[in-house]
């Protein structure tokens, strides 16, 4: 036995001008006059403008739209990099994992990719990587990571003699 479930409840709102508020595709309508003063009513979106729209004057003229936007919220700024330094490491050794650079090289972010005529494998982690808890880096694979400096990046080859380039951001 099939039965409907529900009844539709249907209200006619008013605003203070006596006219009804409807509703259009799922929205309602409403038809309203916003006095001086703030009003804060999250984000709207601004289907239609009466014609016609200017952009100039203080916005107090009849078929002008005025919007301030919010400068209560913070945008994070560009932040950009001082300074590129791209190098490499050639030989890298298949027996003892090495820094990616033993020089003091300060960096926000680098990224890493092992020569395109490489045979085998690098594998870039801290100072404990092994091929058992490194990225595994094959020719040509590219990885990046956020890093105070270059010299905190190690690399272990599963073939001597490897070599890797890389390029810091600062």
């Amino acid at each position: 036995m099939a039965s409907n479930v529900g009844i539709g409840i249907h209200r006619v709102i008013q605003d203070v001008d006596g006219e009804s508020a409807t509703v259009s595709n799922g929205r309602l309508d409403v038809n309203a006059t916003i006095q001086a003063g703030d009003l804060n009513v999250g984000n709207v979106d601004i289907v239609s403008v009466p014609a016609p729209l200017s952009t100039t004057g203080d916005g107090t003229r009849s078929g002008v739209l005025r919007v301030t936007l919010a400068s209560d919220s913070s945008m994070p700024a560009s932040e950009g990099h001082a300074s590129l330094i791209s190098n490499a490491n050639l030989a890298v050794s298949d027996t003892t994992r090495e820094q990616l650079t033993t020089n003091s090289v300060p960096c926000k972010h680098i990224d890493i990719m092992p020569s395109l005529s490489n045979t085998g494998v690098i594998y870039v982690g801290g100072d404990t990587v092994g091929a058992g808890n490194g990225i595994a880096l094959y020719a040509g694979d590219v990885y990046s990571m956020d890093v105070t400096n270059v010299n905190l990046v190690y690399v272990l080859a599963s073939v001597d003699a490897e070599n890797i380039q890389w390029i810091s951001y600062n």
